[in-house]
């Protein structure tokens, strides 16, 4: 969870590297894209082949205002928060990760890549039924 003066690609430089550092790329105008097989290894690199193309091919282009810009919120102080490390992530290092969710109620840990309703759905779907259950 980052800070409400907090920008996202600028706390990303604290920590080590990820292959999504390494992979995508920046348009003149702003937008950052990543080949689909690049794509496949940051975020769907737990996921079966097929499933993990098929979400690659889909993606878009996304602003970069988005890790530059801060959100000036900080919901965490009224919003129940759950935060799930990916332990394989390959976009956001889990340092990052456990740095982030420090600031969340509940801090659950999986040992998946970026995108665990892809690859871990049943593991994601116990967390999130017991959060709800603890609510």
């Amino acid at each position: 969870m980052i800070g409400a003066e907090e920008a996202a690609g600028a706390r990303a430089g604290e920590f080590p590297s990820t292959v999504f550092d390494q992979r995508f790329e920046l348009s003149d105008d702003g937008m950052i894209t990543i080949d689909p097989d690049s794509a496949v290894e940051c975020f769907y690199n737990e996921c079966e082949s097929s499933v993990a193309r098929a979400a690659a091919i889909r993606l878009r282009p996304t602003s970069v205002d988005c890790l530059r810009t801060p959100t000036g919120a900080e919901p965490w102080h009224d919003i129940p928060s759950t935060y799930v490390v990916c332990e394989r992530d390959q976009t956001i290092h889990p340092d990052m990760q456990r740095a982030m969710s420090a600031r969340a109620r509940r801090v659950h840990s999986l040992d998946t890549d970026h995108s665990p309703f892809m690859s871990t759905p049943d593991e994601l779907l116990d967390i999130l039924v017991r959060v709800a259950g603890d609510s």
